[in-house]
């Protein structure tokens, strides 16, 4: 199981915008499409603080 797998479990900070904001970033700045890679990232990164962002 990953890190990350393990920290959104304990509800600690997510290393999301080193690991997969990059990938979704290069792929934005190269033109290529990431859609799967995009939806992942995007519902994730409401719990990279290590909970639910308001709203």
């Amino acid at each position: 199981r990953s890190s990350m797998a393990e920290d959104l479990e304990r509800g600690n900070r997510l290393e999301l915008h080193w690991l997969s904001g990059r990938v979704h970033a290069l792929g934005a700045e190269l033109g290529v499409p990431t859609p799967a890679h995009t939806a992942v990232y995007r519902g994730l990164v409401l719990y990279e603080g290590g909970r639910v962002a308001p709203g």
